[in-house]
């Protein structure tokens, strides 16, 4: 990754699935209207989101 870039693009990642959690929280709140997906699925991808976002932020972090 460009290092001009790493923190910003570390920060719109961040932001963008932090954007996305209302839409996963309603797909498990609703999993009978997404019936093609197993509701264990729904659930366990909401947790994954927070290691998603320390990922992110771990990849673009400043180094020194």
């Amino acid at each position: 990754m460009i290092k001009r870039t790493r923190s910003a693009a570390g920060i719109g990642l961040t932001l963008l699935t932090i954007a996305v959690t209302p839409a996963n929280v309603f797909m498990y709140q609703h999993a009978d209207q997404f019936s093609q997906v197993p509701s264990w699925l729904l659930l366990v991808r909401l947790p994954l989101q927070v290691v998603l976002i320390v990922c992110i932020l771990w990849s673009t972090r400043q180094r020194a």
